[in-house]
């Protein structure tokens, strides 16, 4: 009898068949190894930048933030870096410092080589999420300063304001703060720098978009309990996407006279966490909308743009003060989440 050699058409069809079904069962496995290794590249890399920002506060007697030179009629002048640049030398790029300022043991802007120029042009791995594969070649971060529950101007009709004032906006009394809401759009104001989100005792967060100079002592809430960085996905806002992580005026107009501080680099937590926008076909991410034909959809709308999230299912790492990370789910309740933004509230909050 002879003896067949090779496979039939048949059988080969069933080892390709097989080979596939192997192949289905195998790949959500592998992407779920792949998203569990970004995240934890992502919570390191967290973990750095506040051990940077502790060492500067060791230092320097203050947490680093972001600057500008403030002129006549509120506009913010001089790019003096953001919170960021700050950092530089405690991530061991003392030269990337140096090139604007000298010495590094002098964190002064009376020391820069040239005030008021644009500062280096450097992309560095460190701020940028392995999750996000958003333009490469942008300048940006997806790591940002916590201004907690800082009220943002208002554009279309998402409004988050009242988490930023919950006692008079009928959320209960028992937040333990209090910010003025803004006013509209377009408004002016009186005197050179009444904005609120500039005044000290209205700055709830570690960091601010006026600058505000915080130290260790007035972070009554403790470290380990108060939110000290979080994510941001470059798609999602537009001045990040578009702005430099070392910049102090890579912010947006708050109004026709007043500028924010290092916009770029800040997120507010009144905002939900990896908000989403439900357009005509059901719940999608939002998604850049350069053309703001929708505010409401616009990755130009602070109340868009300057919410934390992440491209990691479900929530978003976070730093925190003692240089823990983190992971947050999004369904977090709104009270929870904007006292552990707030470094002052003095209110208990357990991290879930």
């Amino acid at each position: 009898m002879r003896r067949r050699s090779g496979f039939t058409l048949i059988e080969l069809l069933v080892v390709i068949a097989i080979i596939g079904v192997l192949i289905g069962l195998l790949l959500p496995a592998v992407q779920k190894v792949r998203a569990a290794a970004a995240r934890l590249s992502c919570a390191n890399k967290q973990k750095q930048l506040v051990l940077a920002i502790n060492n500067a506060e060791a230092q320097n007697g203050a947490y680093p933030r972001s600057q500008n030179a403030l002129a006549t009629g509120g506009m913010y002048t001089d790019n003096r870096g953001s919170w960021l640049f700050w950092i530089t030398p405690f991530i061991e790029q003392d030269a990337m410092y140096e090139s604007v300022l000298r010495p590094v043991t002098n964190m002064s802007w009376t020391n820069a080589k040239a005030p008021g120029q644009p500062m280096v042009s450097a992309r560095l791995s460190l701020l940028r999420c392995p999750s996000d594969d958003f333009a490469s070649s942008s300048f940006g971060t997806n790591y940002t300063g916590c201004l907690g529950p800082a009220p943002l101007q208002q554009l279309g009709s998402l409004n988050w304001n009242a988490y930023s004032d919950p006692g008079n906006n009928g959320l209960g009394t028992n937040w333990g703060y209090s910010i003025p809401i803004p006013p509209a759009p377009g408004a002016t104001y009186a005197g050179d720098d009444p904005n609120p989100n500039t005044q000290p005792t209205n700055c709830r967060g570690v960091f601010s978009l006026g600058g505000l100079k915080v130290t260790n002592a007035m972070v009554p809430d403790g470290v380990s309990n108060t939110i000290f960085i979080g994510e941001m996905t470059l798609g999602a806002n537009a001045w990040a996407q578009s702005g430099q992580w070392y910049e102090s005026n890579s912010g947006f107009f708050y109004s026709n006279t007043m500028q924010y501080v290092g916009g770029a680099t800040h997120a507010s937590t009144i905002v939900p966490m990896n908000l989403k926008v439900p357009p005509a076909s059901g719940q999608q991410p939002i998604f850049p909308d350069n053309n703001c034909t929708t505010n409401d959809t616009c990755n130009k709308n602070p109340m868009v743009a300057f919410g934390f999230r992440s491209n990691h299912t479900g929530g978003a790492n976070f730093g925190f003060g003692d240089g823990s990370v983190r992971f947050i789910a999004d369904d977090i309740d709104a009270r929870t989440y904007n006292l552990l933004g707030c470094r002052n509230d003095r209110q208990a909050v357990s991290i879930p």
